[in-house]
């Protein structure tokens, strides 16, 4: 798994995990200050709950979000990525 060097401001990249070993780079990624939609239907619940647990320490340590969308889907959000106005409200169909 790898990501595209360039992405656009504003971009949300999507990130299909396979295995826990790719938690580190997604916490990279998150600390470059990337907005990731993070896919978990590829793991065991074990696999993805110590994930997500990883991943919400590195969001709190950043002061940034974890967006849960589904039960295996979140969206991860660095600091500064969403208008202030709209960084409380998240409605999910």
């Amino acid at each position: 798994m790898k990501f595209a060097d360039k992405v656009a401001k504003g971009a949300v990249k999507i990130f299909v995990v396979h295995s826990s070993r790719e938690e580190q780079e997604l916490s990279e990624q998150a600390k470059s200050g990337k907005v990731l939609l993070v896919d978990f239907k590829n793991t065991d619940l074990h696999t993805r709950q110590l994930m997500l647990s990883f991943l919400e320490g590195t969001m709190f340590g950043l002061n940034g979000r974890l967006i849960p969308l589904r039960e295996d889907l979140v969206l991860l959000v660095p600091p500064g990525a969403l208008a202030d106005d709209v960084s409380e409200v998240y409605k999910v169909a």
